[in-house]
């Protein structure tokens, strides 16, 4: 099982495949043909057939969601009993091909109980118990699987909490919050530094340069430059034309007199034009 597709193997009985192995890529399509396939072989055997799932973190989420909507039992196995019972296999071969063959093996040789409770463990608490194991900072998903196994075996774990609709949709809007809340400040910070490298002196007029006033100054004459040739009038007619309440005449001719003398870098201002504009 991958992070686009897995690859599937059937069979009717112990030692009896149903056929070859296929893939299944995660798309409304093939989960579509691969639950009209499951639905094939509950009509010809009469049986319900059951689907057993190797843990792969989030990857196997579409397969199982499609499983749960279609009423189909499912199994998950551990990655370390998967690759122990490979190890038993004359032919040491790593394939999702030869992976989805084991797992049906495997089911008629272990008394699997269907999928209940999913347990998480700490992170943190892996990366620490790792060199442990081997006395080394190595790093493997194959390490990780032992770890996390023997961590769980010794009770270190918390058991998933199947969570309510608006509570899914209220962690996803606090993360997305998150988001935009690093955004708002990382912009804001360029924004400070933009202003003390290019035009210092425009703190004097807008106290807070993320103000409406400083930031329709900034769109409208981003550089001292620009600022000098222009007259108070038309300053003011330029805030006009972006704020309801633009700040008055007062504020044009102190803004223009300190451009005019402003200690601001000359050099690259096309860049940080460009820069300015990308914020």
């Amino acid at each position: 099982m991958a992070k686009e597709e897995s690859e599937a193997q059937a069979f009717l009985d112990k030692d009896r495949p149903f056929g070859k192995s296929f893939s299944v890529k995660h798309t409304r399509e093939d989960l579509d043909s691969f639950v009209s396939f499951l639905r094939g072989i509950e009509r010809d055997t009469g049986v319900r057939p059951a689907v057993i799932l190797k843990s792969t973190g989030h990857c196997h989420a579409p397969i199982i969601q499609c499983l749960e909507d279609s009423q189909y039992l499912y199994i998950l196995v551990n990655p370390i009993i998967s690759y122990q019972a490979k190890k038993t296999s004359l032919r040491k071969v790593n394939t999702d091909a030869v992976d989805a063959y084991h797992l049906c093996v495997l089911y008629y040789k272990e008394e699997f109980e269907p999928y209940k409770k999913v347990v998480t463990v700490n992170p943190h608490l892996v990366r620490r118990n790792k060199e442990n194991r081997d006395n080394t900072q190595s790093k493997s998903d194959k390490k990780d699987a032992l770890v996390i196994a023997d961590m769980v075996k010794n009770g270190y774990y918390t058991f998933v909490r199947n969570t309510s609709e608006s509570f899914e949709k209220l962690r996803v809007l606090m993360s997305n919050r998150d988001v935009v809340v690093k955004r708002l400040v990382s912009s804001i910070n360029q924004l400070n530094r933009w202003v003390d490298i290019v035009f210092p002196e425009l703190r004097e007029v807008f106290k807070d340069i993320t103000a409406k006033g400083a930031i329709a100054t900034l769109r409208l004459f981003p550089s001292p430059m620009e600022l000098s040739s222009m007259k108070p009038d038309e300053i003011v007619e330029g805030w006009k034309s972006l704020m309801k309440r633009q700040p008055g005449m007062k504020k044009a001719q102190l803004l223009l007199q300190l451009a005019r003398k402003s200690v601001g870098t000359r050099q690259a201002l096309e860049a940080y034009k460009f820069h300015l504009e990308q914020l």
